[in-house]
């Protein structure tokens, strides 16, 4: 019995100290305040995504600009002999892995510099 109110109390200040520091859950757009389910609703978006991308830090205000923002896709091209790759699609006709070969186009290799087989 002593075994179980220890770990009852234990829980009950692991619950108490998670929603002392956790930021609201109503967030504020324009001028009006809304839950993020009601949000993500709204927005036509997944909670998740609302989730990701408010603020943590105690803020609530908010915009919809910022909540909708695309992800921009980079697609980096090369051209090895006649065939053009996306990079992904080099690392596997070379069977190099993806992170080796971003890993060289972020250090300024280009072309058959980003294929040398690894050492």
């Amino acid at each position: 019995m002593i075994k179980a109110d220890c770990i009852r109390r234990y829980l009950e200040e692991i619950q108490e100290d998670r929603h002392a520091h956790m930021p609201s859950k109503t967030l504020v757009m324009g001028d009006q305040e809304i839950t993020r389910h009601q949000l993500a609703k709204r927005l036509g978006v997944n909670m998740k995504t609302i989730r990701d991308r408010t603020p943590r830090d105690g803020e609530r205000l908010v915009t919809k600009e910022k909540l909708l923002k695309e992800k921009r896709r980079i697609n980096h091209r090369v051209k090895i002999g006649n065939v053009t790759y996306s990079l992904p699609e080099l690392a596997d006709a070379f069977n190099l892995s993806v992170e080796t070969v971003y890993s060289r186009w972020k250090r300024g290799k280009r072309g058959e510099e980003l294929i040398k087989p690894v050492r």
